[in-house]
C-alpha cells in the first residue's frame, strides 16, 4: 500500500528517533505521531522493573504538553533496526479513547511492507470509555479546503480505501 508523504514523514520522525536509543535498555521504543497542524511529537518508551508507559503514550503526553489538537497519524519503531512496530493492546486502548480518528502504521509480517489502519481496526469490539468525549477529525482532499472554510462545501462521502484481510 502507497503511504502519504505525511505517513510517511512520521515513520521517518520514529525511526530518526529509534536510532539513538541504542545504548539505554531502558529506552528501547520511539514513537511519533502528527497532529492536525502538521506538528510531529515524539517520545521514548520507559522500562522500569515496575512497568512503565510505551513510547505511544509518553508521545502523547509530549503531544498533550505542547497543545497539540487531535493526533492524525501514529508510528512506533524499535531500536537496533527492529522496524515499525504495531501498538500493544493498552496503547490501542488508550489511543481509541483519545484520539479515535488516528491512523496508524503497522508492519505487514506476511509482506514485510507498512501499511496504515484506523485505530478502531486494530481493536475490534473495543471497549468505549462513556465519558470519554475525543474530538472528531474530517478528512478531505485539500482541493476543498477553500469551499469547506468557506461554507460553500457543506457535505462529504466518506470513503475507506484501506484494504484489510
Amino acid at each position: 500500500m502507497d503511504l502519504f508523504d505525511s505517513e510517511l514523514r512520521v515513520i521517518a520522525a520514529a525511526e530518526d528517533l529509534a536510532r539513538t536509543l541504542g545504548a539505554d535498555a531502558n529506552h528501547t521504543v520511539a514513537a511519533a505521531a502528527m497532529d492536525t497542524t502538521g506538528r510531529i511529537h515524539t517520545g521514548v518508551n520507559v522500562d522500569h522493573f515496575t512497568g512503565g508507559p510505551c513510547a505511544e503514550l509518553v508521545m502523547i503526553g509530549s503531544a498533550a504538553a505542547a497543545g497539540a489538537g487531535p493526533l492524525v497519524t501514529i508510528a512506533a519503531v524499535g531500536d537496533h533496526d527492529r522496524g515499525l512496530l504495531a501498538p500493544c493492546g493498552r496503547c490501542r486502548q488508550v489511543i481509541l479513547d483519545l484520539h479515535p480518528e488516528a491512523l496508524v502504521a503497522i508492519p505487514d509480517k506476511a509482506t514485510g511492507e507498512r501499511s496504515i489502519a484506523p485505530i478502531p481496526a486494530l481493536l475490534p469490539h473495543a471497549y468505549r470509555h462513556p465519558d470519554a468525549a475525543p474530538m472528531r477529525l474530517l478528512r478531505f482532499n485539500a482541493r476543498y479546503r477553500e469551499a469547506v472554510m468557506n461554507g460553500t462545501k457543506t457535505l462529504t462521502v466518506r470513503l475507506c480505501v484501506i484494504n484489510f484481510k
